[in-house]
């Protein structure tokens, strides 16, 4: 069977336990060809959805997990732990001169619902990929909706980078891979993508050692680790340029390869449902918050990073 048709095809999952016979269905999401689903029940109940589902999950990109109840904390980090078998990341990381700086929370909450100030809402608006600005970013990112706007709206968006680079004309791939090209990616790229916001990181005050982290390089031909399928992987909201090209030259590359994978890869839009936990694989896609929703409306959502365990083997990107 063709990686395509294990993407696209509906996975029947037969699970049994010393008392009873269930079945149950890990489903890509209405015509998806990237995007499956699952009810954490069928994760709880036996280890072989639990585990087709890490498996379609890491050959998909986007794995939306129902539920007919609600989250607490707890539970959120121990159904996402089941799914995927990764671990939650400690977002930590040593600035240019040596210091170790905490850049973000362990467990984030996020209440991103559109304010007067717009300007952080922006910023995450354009298409993107999390954690790109450390040597080695999370895997995988996991969100819970623990306050959906009333009115609808606060879609999650996505494209598949895998596909992408499937789609890319012979000769830019051909370029990107015998030239190795790489991206440099650094916490504050002070707007090089306009009409992207840059994150505007203070230089002084108590957000400093943040600005001090040092730039990194990912090749933009990335190997997933568990998977090992090809995608593209930059992120517009943190790249400055290409190494080894000029500023400018490496900038109106990047922009190009954005634009053409927006127009041409495979879309989902993610329409939240209450108790939704919706986890993506930051090496086979990008997403962007939607802003179809009422001004002034609730948008809570948990996050976690998530990465491979250390004793695990892992590709950087």
């Amino acid at each position: 069977v063709s990686v395509s048709e294990r993407r696209t095809k509906i996975l029947n999952v037969h699970l049994c336990n010393s008392e009873t016979l269930h079945h149950t269905t890990i489903s890509k999401i209405g015509d998806s060809a990237f995007a499956i689903q699952v009810h954490s029940e069928d994760l709880l109940s036996c280890d072989d959805v639990a585990r087709e589902t890490r498996s379609s999950f890491h050959r998909n990109g986007v794995l939306c997990i129902r539920s007919d109840r609600p989250y607490i904390e707890e539970g959120f980090e121990a159904i996402v732990k089941r799914a995927t078998k990764l671990e939650v990341k400690e977002q930590i990381a040593k600035t240019t001169d040596g210091e170790t700086v905490i850049y973000g929370r362990r467990f984030q909450k996020l209440n991103q619902g559109k304010t007067l100030d717009r300007g952080r809402y922006n910023f995450f608006a354009h298409f993107h990929t999390d954690d790109s600005y450390v040597e080695t970013p999370a895997l995988a990112t996991a969100l819970y909706g623990q306050t959906l706007p009333p009115s609808g709206g606060g879609d999650t968006e996505f494209i598949s980078m895998a596909e992408a680079w499937k789609l890319l004309p012979t000769k830019t791939r051909s370029d990107i891979e015998n030239n190795n090209l790489r991206v440099i990616h650094g916490v504050d790229n002070r707007g090089a993508f306009p009409p992207r916001e840059s994150p505007n990181i203070p230089t002084t005050g108590p957000l400093a050692p943040i600005a001090r982290l040092p730039d990194v390089f990912h090749k933009i031909r990335s190997i997933h680790p568990v998977s090992h399928l090809p995608a593209l992987y930059f992120d517009l909201d943190r790249a400055k340029t290409v190494a080894g090209m000029s500023e400018d030259e490496g900038k109106q590359f990047l922009s190009q390869l954005q634009s053409w994978s927006e127009c041409n890869a495979p879309h989902y839009k993610h329409h939240w449902q209450p108790n939704d936990i919706l986890i993506w694989d930051n090496r086979l896609v990008q997403h962007r918050g939607v802003g179809n929703f009422h001004k002034g409306e609730p948008r809570l959502m948990w996050r976690l990073l998530l990465r491979i365990p250390p004793r695990q083997t892992q590709t950087t990107p």
